[in-house]
């Protein structure tokens, strides 16, 4: 049986004032997916997310909800529903008031609002809240109420932009868990904009990367993680060394510091310029004369930077030129100043294309959530 698309934009395009904002974008969702849409400020997410919303116009292509194309029809024509980021509770009015405000500009009689505004604070955690206001309750509250106004209107599709950024980190946390514990038990279609890594792989079923108005990788968060097909996704997925060189036709790839080794190439064959990018965590290092053997690539080191966090070291060190970044689960007796042995698996080093100055986003590419 076929899958149900919740979600289809083919080839949407916005520009303002000349300049384009999203670039011939398509992109599906299937329904009950939670899909982020994580990039840096001004990368296109949130029109994406406001042109599936019906916020804004596409100036071309086209919007499908659940099958309906939905590209010239006003938000509230839409089976979609908005959580923002300031929450936008309306002050005078009661928590139960501000979740059915929806539910009186739809009509819904009296009996089955109580009944759906009762169901949806229960939903959120916070039954028997309905009496206070907004000014009575905590951010993370508040951020709830937002939530449970957008849910009790029974949207196909719950559109969330950055609702979390006013949250402190403790409480954001919690929230991600919540979130993603409310959208498996409704099993209903989540799309989520932020340009937080960790949030995006915490909560995320599939992750679409965007950079310049067009996703430049969409997958598992397993999957773009350790396969970027890009630097740009290899570098702003989490942290990694990155060394210049050059891959060759048999895949090798050498630079002049590390010198000749294999790696792993998870887009598309090619040679020339190239980037190899190690994560830390795949990095060892090791006290000078104490090299691990269990590893095909080793050379000296010399570590320039330690600093502890708590549940992990990281330790970057200098090797042959290069910057290498280490982390150690716990802490570390190594020290600044120590020589050491670096070493990695190299099947655990991807290759990626060199983009030089600049890392052309590749547009009009369909991409499947």
């Amino acid at each position: 049986m076929p899958e149900q698309i919740d979600v289809q934009l083919d080839q949407v395009t916005k520009r303002y004032e000349g300049r384009t904002v999203v670039d011939r974008l398509s992109l599906s969702v299937e329904r009950g997916t939670f899909l982020s849409i994580l990039g840096p400020s001004g990368c296109g997410k949130t029109t994406t997310l406001r042109m599936i919303g019906g916020f804004i116009t596409p100036d071309e292509g086209s919007v499908r909800i659940a099958g309906e194309d939905v590209t010239d029809l006003p938000p509230s024509a839409r089976s979609t529903s908005m959580v923002f980021q300031d929450y936008a509770l309306f002050p005078h009015m009661t928590v139960a008031d501000n979740i059915g405000f929806g539910l009186r500009m739809q009509r819904v009689k009296r009996p089955e609002a109580r009944e759906r505004i009762e169901k949806a604070l229960s939903m959120v955690g916070l039954a028997g809240y309905g009496r206070r206001k907004p000014s009575q309750l905590s951010g993370g509250q508040r951020q709830r109420i937002a939530l449970a106004r957008s849910l009790v209107l029974h949207p196909t599709i719950l559109l969330l932009d950055e609702p979390l950024g006013a949250l402190d980190a403790q409480i954001r946390k919690q929230m991600q868990f919540e979130l993603k514990q409310l959208q498996t038990s409704l099993g209903q279609t989540f799309v989520y904009v932020t340009h937080d890594q960790e949030e995006a792989m915490t909560m995320s079923d599939r992750v679409a990367i965007m950079r310049g108005g067009v996703i430049e990788q969409l997958g598992t968060p397993d999957e773009v993680y350790d396969h970027p097909r890009t630097l740009f996704v290899a570098q702003f997925l989490g942290e990694c060394s990155s060394v210049r060189g050059r891959c060759e036709e048999n895949g090798s790839f050498f630079s002049d510091t590390l010198g000749r080794l294999h790696g792993r190439i998870t887009g598309v064959p090619f040679s020339g310029p190239a980037v190899l990018c190690i994560r830390p965590e795949n990095i060892v290092f090791s006290p000078r004369g104490a090299e691990r053997t269990d590893h095909a690539f080793s050379r000296p080191a010399v570590i320039r930077q330690r600093m502890f966090k708590g549940l992990n070291t990281w330790l970057c060190a200098d090797c042959c030129g290069e910057r290498i970044i280490c982390e150690v689960i716990g802490k570390s007796a190594l020290r600044e100043g120590d020589e050491i042995s670096l070493s990695f698996d190299p099947q655990n080093a991807v290759i990626v294309p060199d983009p030089g100055e600049e890392d052309p986003a590749v547009s009009g590419q369909e991409v499947e959530a």
